[in-house]
């Protein structure tokens, strides 16, 4: 019986954007984060409409957000390292991509070290 203020849908695809419009509370939001897959979109939007829902959409980050980033990480602006839960040399990547696909052991953020480092 609760419905959320905020459903994200970051997939790009018509079934999570209608499920996220039903998920919402009257005057709830939706964000599309997510480029879509297709030019056109069958959006139920009657029904959204009258629940006074609110649609928000955004691309993400550009190449130039990345650099950005990239530098403000490097030059230690942004400490990125309580994210990385856990290192692995690349090596034993299966298992790192499994253990993050599991979600287990707190997972976060996988890195892959070289052997040559």
């Amino acid at each position: 019986g609760q419905w959320a203020d905020l459903a994200v849908e970051a997939i790009g695809n018509v079934e999570t954007l209608n499920l996220g419009a039903k998920l919402v509370r009257r005057n709830g939001t939706l964000l599309a984060f997510r480029v879509p897959h297709r030019y056109k979109y069958e959006f139920d939007f009657h029904e959204f409409f009258w629940n006074e829902g609110r649609l928000i959409s955004s691309l993400g980050p550009t190449v130039e957000d990345f650099r950005i980033g990239v530098s403000m990480i490097s030059n230690g602006v942004i400490d990125v390292s309580p994210l990385v839960t856990h290192t692995f040399p690349f090596d034993r990547a299966q298992e790192a991509f499994s253990l993050f696909a599991s979600r287990n052991d707190g997972v976060i953020k996988v890195v892959l070290t070289s052997s040559l480092v």
